[in-house]
């Protein structure tokens, strides 16, 4: 998301990784300079630090570890997909430890084409006097940029998005699968809802593109997704607790990785495997083998299901740890 921040902005650009070699490649295609070996010496010469962790704990623990260090006028920029009760705990927190910094949160929506294009959609909360302050440097990625309200609303904009994005996949890839299961053809089906009112995002690109084709490759983590429903259904809990539309999502999410049928690493896309083994039906064509054929199928339901099992036994155990740790949820 950052590619031509250097030439959009231009200002010197630092640039730290978790993982050094993301960082210098980035230094060396894009003129950058890589901190990775002395940031938080390094972080205090930044006005503006833009920050996009998988989390908003991990992103407080960045913010502790650099806050001793940064110019007292610095600008926050929080862009990953986060919690907003944590981000506003996080701006409280720098209020009372570094009155100065500003911060905003700015999650980001258009994938990771949009991020190489740079023409996402950024959802900003947070300090309005800093708008000004950081909207050139927004706009090195984004196309789309809207002030949304006090610290937090970025954040939860965005976990209603991307809760919204998952239910419609789910709601329509549910509805070909019965279209199907009747007897008419997927594909006829979207190219008419294509032309009405039903179209979305997901009939014209995410059902055609990635279910259809089997490719389940659009680059988003199935358990990334999970913890956005997730934060939009505490929005829920704090605000419309009747709400049962995305509660009904995370259960989807939930029900699908305690079965085996995808994990934690899966593309989000991938959800729907869980809808097609309820139904034993699928929009794409079955897999087979080199020679054409279908791969072999147990001969028995008893052996089916003992070979379900040995597959699957050791992925769930992972994946429940996996979840319960990203979540801070107990163990499933």
């Amino acid at each position: 998301m950052h590619r031509g921040m250097q030439e959009a902005t231009l200002r010197r650009v630092l640039v730290w990784n978790r993982t050094p070699e993301p960082a210098a490649q980035h230094a060396k295609e894009f003129h950058t300079v890589n901190i990775s070996g002395d940031a938080l010496r390094s972080i205090g010469e930044a006005s503006i630090v833009f920050m996009c962790m998988p989390t908003s704990e991990v992103t407080f623990e960045r913010v502790k570890e650099m806050a001793p260090h940064l110019a007292d006028d610095a600008v926050l920029v929080d862009c990953c997909t986060g919690n907003p009760t944590v981000t506003r705990q996080i701006a409280a927190w720098l209020k009372t430890e570094k009155p100065g910094i500003r911060y905003m949160d700015c999650p980001i929506s258009g994938g990771p084409g949009g991020a190489s294009k740079g023409s996402l959609a950024a959802m900003l909360g947070g300090d309005p006097d800093a708008i000004d302050i950081v909207k050139p440097h927004i706009s090195a990625f984004a196309a789309n940029i809207v002030y949304l309200g006090p610290v937090g609303s970025g954040h939860a904009v965005k976990a209603i998005n991307n809760a919204c994005n998952v239910s419609n996949l789910l709601c329509l890839h549910e509805g070909l699968l019965a279209l199907k299961k009747m007897g008419v053809d997927p594909s006829a089906a979207l190219q008419v809802i294509n032309k009405s009112s039903g179209r979305s995002l997901m009939s014209q690109d995410r059902v055609p593109q990635e279910v259809v084709t089997g490719d389940f490759n659009y680059g988003f983590k199935l358990g990334l997704m999970a913890k956005d429903v997730s934060i939009a259904t505490e929005l829920m809990d704090e605000f419309y607790p009747q709400a049962q539309v995305y509660r009904r999502t995370l259960k989807v999410h939930f029900d699908a990785m305690a079965a085996g049928t995808v994990n934690y690493d899966s593309d989000y896309t991938e959800i729907v495997k869980h809808q097609e083994k309820q139904v034993s039906a699928m929009l794409r064509e079955e897999a087979t083998d080199d020679d054409g054929e279908k791969p072999p199928q147990p001969t028995s339901p008893l052996q089916q299901l003992e070979a379900e099992n040995l597959e699957l036994h050791s992925e769930i155990q992972r994946l429940n740890a996996k979840l319960a740790s990203s979540m801070n949820m107990p163990e499933l």
